[in-house]
């Protein structure tokens, strides 16, 4: 009787943790994780330029050769 209630108990979980979930499901979940990857580069990617550009700017701000090449 309790490995009948252990059994009954166990098939009331919801079926979340099952080793193959639905199709549709993981690829959503893959493609939502690849998003976040493509939306986590294009910030980094677009931070890196803006930083270069505000220090390259900066540079030329603080060098006073820069303005007596032309």
């Amino acid at each position: 009787m309790v490995v009948g209630n252990d059994h009954s108990e166990c098939s009331s979980l919801p079926t979340i943790p099952s080793p193959r979930p639905h199709p549709s499901l993981q690829s959503f979940q893959k493609s939502i994780f690849l998003f976040r990857i493509l939306i986590f580069q294009l910030v980094h990617s677009f931070s890196i330029v803006w930083f270069l550009k505000k220090k390259h700017m900066w540079d030329h701000l603080t060098e006073p050769s820069s303005f007596e090449i032309d």
